[in-house]
């Protein structure tokens, strides 16, 4: 990557005891793979090598297999690894975090349903089980989710399913989902949830501090050649101000006001275009 100080590179990120170890090519991954192995063994630290993964991120389908070791023993090489929560694809795409955002919410509404169909239990309580177990379920790290269109109506369908069902409307009802979201009480659908997410996210890198790591990979340019362009986080952020009839600029502009960014997000409509 590189910025305003020049070409640096991530070649390490730490949280607790998970480590994510990045290099642009085999061998170089290899030598910090080795590294970080001794250095574990020094400070009498044993490193699970049936629970570390290798992975190649390209979108090249017919790339070969990369082989490193650790302590001896091979790697398994995987196309997608579960980092702090959030699924990542080889090929920088959502779609396994997605299906598994979508699979997990569905666990935990089959669970609320026979509670939800089991009558006695007002429209309020059902609410607010919904609006405290599944949607948190649903938007687990979509603050910096990279969402196309399909995949937000992946979201929408299973959204319309929990609100029916907590509401007692089925398909064969002919209610339109707004009403059912009336009657509910939940006034923002998923989509809009989504947004406000991503958006309140861009508020917090916009103001961080410039040395820290977050904000200097916001604002570098990774290089190398990208091929056919996918969607980036920005990309997201812009159809997100462009969904409230504003602009990336309006919003870089106002960012910079806490308060004013907060209400911001929260409104349908920016104030200005």
């Amino acid at each position: 990557m590189s910025d305003s100080g020049g070409e640096w590179q991530v070649n390490q990120i730490l949280y607790a005891d998970d480590t994510a170890l990045i290099a642009d090519e085999e061998c170089k991954l290899q030598r910090l793979v080795s590294e970080f192995g001794r250095v574990c063994e020094r400070r009498k630290l044993s490193v699970n090598v049936a629970k570390s993964k290798v992975m190649r991120v390209t979108r090249n389908e017919n790339a070969g297999d990369i082989e490193i070791t650790l302590n001896g023993i091979r790697m398994e090489e995987v196309d997608s690894f579960r980092y702090l929560g959030v699924d990542i694809d080889r090929d920088g795409g959502m779609k396994s975090e997605m299906k598994h955002r979508v699979t997990e919410g569905e666990k935990v509404s089959g669970v609320l349903k026979k509670m939800w169909k089991g009558g006695g239990m007002s429209r309020d309580a059902k609410r607010s089980m919904y609006e405290g177990i599944v949607v948190p379920t649903l938007l687990y790290g979509s603050e910096v989710w990279v969402a196309s269109a399909e995949n937000r109506r992946r979201m929408g369908v299973k959204e319309k399913k929990c609100i029916r069902t907590m509401c007692g409307v089925s398909i064969r009802d002919r209610i339109r989902n707004e009403e059912v979201r009336r009657r509910c009480g939940s006034e923002l659908s998923i989509g809009e949830r989504m947004d406000r997410n991503v958006l309140r996210w861009y508020g917090h890198v916009e103001r961080m501090e410039e040395e820290r790591m977050v904000k200097r990979v916001y604002k570098s340019k990774v290089e190398g050649s990208r091929g056919r362009p996918k969607l980036r986080w920005m990309d997201g952020v812009k159809a997100a101000v462009e969904r409230r009839g504003a602009n990336i600029e309006y919003a870089r502009m106002c960012v910079q006001d806490r308060e004013r960014w907060r209400r911001e997000v929260h409104s349908k409509h920016m104030w200005a275009a």
